[in-house]
């Protein structure tokens, strides 16, 4: 990869970070329909395909759990106000998954009744799984995400 590339509009717009996806999609919606299709239809899979990364790393954060692995889901939304990857763990199939993740209110414990019992509770450890993963591949799945998109912006004709 090359320090210096020409970017699809030409410019030298960064198209890093959730910033630079939106920006990305508000540009796509100023093309024809047509265009915007054909480029959304050719960077879709390989941004996708960055965002696996981050996915089977989180997997393996995560594998101490037989559920919260299978309750993965991954997301690529070019919409102008949403544009990104998006990784989000089903609750109906891994309840537990924000407790331990520590979402619930941001300390390194949670606190459970025991098997339901209200009148016994436990304080807990978190074990968070999706952050560590996303800090530890934010740099390959940034520039995972912008060659797909200089890629795809080459197929249809931009330099």
């Amino acid at each position: 990869m090359s320090p210096q590339r020409s970017r699809p509009s030409g410019s030298a717009l960064p198209y890093a970070g959730p910033a630079g996806v939106r920006l990305l999609a508000q540009q796509l919606s100023a093309m024809p329909a047509e265009l915007q299709k054909e480029l959304q239809g050719r960077f879709r899979p390989l941004i996708k395909a960055a965002g696996e990364t981050v996915k089977r790393a989180t997997a393996v954060k995560a594998s101490w759990s037989s559920r919260i692995p299978k309750a993965l889901r991954l997301q690529v939304s070019f919409g102008a106000k949403s544009a990104g990857l998006r990784l989000t763990v089903l609750e109906s199939v891994a309840p537990h998954a924000r407790a331990y993740e520590g979402i619930t209110d941001r300390r390194a414990i949670f606190r459970h009744p025991v098997f339901g019992d209200e009148d016994v509770w436990v304080a807990q450890a978190t074990r968070p799984f999706l952050w560590p993963a996303l800090q530890a591949t934010r740099g390959q799945v940034v520039a995972d995400v912008e060659e797909a998109i200089d890629l795809a912006a080459r197929s249809v004709g931009f330099r």
